[in-house]
């Protein structure tokens, strides 16, 4: 039957090149006419203008319809070397290659669209990549599954799922597949979660302290919970076997294949032949970035319901700062985010907003001026939806309360609705390496933040004020936003981190579940039909890479063009450059005490 399809879909072709032809032939002869009437006729030269206008539309309307559609029986690549970003920044080297990178709603996006492609027969996705968040490795293992349960065949290959290291997470989505090949080199490194202490706890305690040993032992037990449960549904495993089964771990290839967490052994070609052998005879193999532009052509060309997508990944922060040119360092700026959301409160075309929250906080004032412009979207009429990624918190949590809904998977880390602030003292530091330490002050509490002497009383009066402050207002954003009790707002709060699971069950999380869920929250607070297709549309627009060169500035603070310093100030100051290193700290008090690498899994 592929063979079949793939037969006709070349006679198409054929057909409709041999079509184009002769329309070339007519332009031609068309052509050759108008030019004998030009001497004889005073309007020739109109009539010839017509034609080669005419023509032209047509031979563009011909080229596009034989250009190479996509063959029936096509297998897409999913290649997971590294997770799908969040953002695609201007300065991020990683864009300078062959083929374009995805971001994670794009992938995610392509992948629902392929179930519904009948010219789509199959998946193999490559589980390679060494760590990433939980929560968006349960949004791509989500719309994985969901690809395998419309009748597509999916095959999972790794060369090794952990090397001297764990593999949970790589594995773990990889159970997403109906089949999974592993190289017979590799193993298994299904062995279970750790954490160790923070930053702060490192330099203050010897040890965890009570509080953060319990909280750090309920967000592992939950994500290594859903994690096990998920690959034991996947495996035919009892989750007591699949938890037996990690405490044995790492398996190599052969005890794996026999334990039953894989299903043969093999090479990335020979995943590759199996995957087309279940697709049928005449399947081929194509990236899912060059899927994109198949896939555009399927979703028609009708008036669609428009939903905003405004993306607020990276510390928040209030203006922009120079991201790393190597790295591409996503930053939530209030200016640019907040500028988002009110181009998508006024577009009339837009019908709901999605803000997708990948943050571990920052800038309380930088997260209050996001906040203000969630409130302001929502009194314009504009259903507001929040989705979560791998981290959502304190500040990161703090513009999501607002929203009309809160959507967030099981693995994400959220809640921390506390305050953090201090500053290092260094003053007999530079001393025992031979610097002086002298100032001069006008005011009281005008050396308050200077590294080289604590705070005085004074000073520490006024920096707990502002912290209480900040605390207070938070807390009741919170109670506000959610339609809680101040006082079940503060049982969950004092810093608490929670995994979205856990979240979900004291109230601060309405919904489990990725982008496409948050998504059907949107439609449905907006009164979109549920067959309707959405046009998922990102915020801020897009201008000009000239506009972006030379930094486009509006006309007044209320202009709704993105406004975007230049690509050039990419490059940063050495101030800057310190601050990415971690030698200089501009976080804010509304930031998780723990950094978001410490949540990747591994």
């Amino acid at each position: 039957m592929t063979q079949l399809r793939s037969w006709l879909a070349n006679g198409r072709s054929l057909f409709l090149a041999t079509s184009a032809l002769a329309v070339v032939v007519g332009v031609v002869l068309g052509l050759g006419i108008a030019a004998n009437r030009f001497a004889h006729h005073v309007n020739a030269l109109l009539e010839i203008t017509s034609i080669v206008v005419v023509g032209g539309v047509v031979l563009s309307v011909a080229a596009r319809a034989v250009r190479p559609g996509l063959p029936p029986g096509t297998v897409l690549e999913l290649d997971l070397a590294a997770l799908p970003p969040e953002t695609i920044g201007p300065s991020r080297l990683g864009q300078v290659r062959g083929r374009r990178q995805l971001t994670m709603r794009e992938t995610v996006e392509l992948v629902e669209q392929a179930g519904t492609d009948r010219r789509v027969a199959g998946m193999v996705v490559y589980a390679t990549f060494e760590r990433g968040g939980l929560a968006q490795i349960q949004e791509l293992r989500d719309v994985v599954l969901a690809l395998r349960r419309s009748g597509k065949h999916t095959v999972a290959f790794s060369d090794t799922f952990g090397e001297a290291g764990g593999g949970n997470g790589a594995y773990y989505l990889a159970t997403a597949c109906e089949e999974i090949v592993l190289q017979p080199s590799g193993e298994v490194g299904f062995v279970g979660l750790a954490q160790y202490k923070s930053a702060a706890s490192q330099l203050l305690r010897t040890s965890l302290s009570e509080p953060e040993r319990e909280q750090l032992q309920r967000i592992l037990d939950s994500q290594f919970g859903q994690i096990a449960d998920g690959v034991a549904a996947a495996r035919g495993l009892s989750p007591d076997e699949a938890r037996r089964l990690a405490d044995t771990g790492p398996l190599v290839a052969d005890e794996a294949r026999a334990a039953g967490l894989v299903d043969r052994l093999g090479y990335r070609d020979e995943a590759r032949s199996l995957v087309k052998e279940r697709a049928g005879k005449g399947a081929s193999l194509l990236y899912l970035d060059r899927y994109a532009k198949h896939a555009r052509g399927r979703r028609g060309r009708g008036r669609r319901p428009t939903v905003a997508i405004v993306t607020a990944t990276g510390p928040i922060v209030r203006r922009r700062t120079a991201p790393n040119p190597l790295t591409g360092l996503d930053q939530t700026q209030a200016d640019r985010t907040a500028e988002a959301i009110r181009q998508a409160a006024a577009d009339r075309k837009v019908r709901a907003i999605v803000m997708r929250v990948d943050s571990p906080g920052g800038s309380a004032v930088a997260s209050d001026a996001i906040w203000r412009e969630t409130v302001l979207a929502r009194e314009a009429g504009k259903p507001f939806v929040v989705s979560m990624g791998n981290v959502a918190g304190s500040g990161g949590y703090y513009i999501s309360a607002a929203a009309d809904r809160i959507v967030a998977q099981p693995g994400t880390v959220t809640g921390s609705i506390g305050v953090i602030a201090g500053k290092p003292v260094v003053a007999r530091a530079k001393e025992r390496i031979g610097f002086s330490v002298d100032e001069a002050h006008t005011s009281a509490n005008a050396l308050m933040w200077s590294l080289n002497r604590p705070f005085d009383g004074g000073g520490r009066e006024r920096f707990s004020k502002t912290l209480d402050v900040v605390y207070d207002t938070f807390v009741t954003r919170v109670s506000e936003g959610r339609s809680l009790p101040r006082e079940r707002v503060e049982e969950v709060a004092r810093g608490r981190v929670w995994t979205g699971e856990d979240a979900h069950a004291v109230g601060l999380v309405d919904t489990l579940g990725g982008l496409p869920a948050a998504l059907s929250a949107a439609r449905e607070l907006a009164g979109i039909e549920p067959g309707a297709r959405l046009r998922s549309r990102p915020f801020p627009k897009r201008v000009s890479p000239l506009a972006a060169v030379r930094g486009a500035k509006g006309e007044s603070s209320d202009d709704l063009r993105a406004r975007l310093a230049g690509v050039l100030d990419a490059l940063g100051t050495v101030g800057e450059l310190a601050g990415e290193l971690g030698l200089s700290d501009a976080r804010g008090v509304l930031h998780m005490q723990a950094e978001p690498r410490t949540w990747l899994i591994r």
